[in-house]
């Protein structure tokens, strides 16, 4: 499901409202903790106990502690 909203001031914060079914489609919970990744042009929301937020916890400790190899390899 695809809606469009805007960007809101929440008392010193910016942030967005999300539809009640666009939580539950997405498997969400109100409380459910959550990993929030900010990527060019969009950001992304998942559970913090969810397969992709663990594989993206992994990879980024692995391009912190190879940057400086993954960099020579990519010459």
């Amino acid at each position: 499901m695809s809606t469009t909203t805007k960007l809101r001031q929440i008392g010193n914060s910016d942030g967005v409202t999300l539809r009640a079914e666009q939580l539950r489609e997405a498997g969400f919970v109100r409380g459910d903790e959550i990993v929030i990744e900010a990527k060019p042009g969009r950001i992304v929301l998942s559970k913090a106990d969810s397969t992709y937020a663990k594989a993206m916890e992994a990879l980024d400790a692995c391009l912190a502690r190879y940057d400086t190899t993954l960099r020579r390899l990519a010459r």
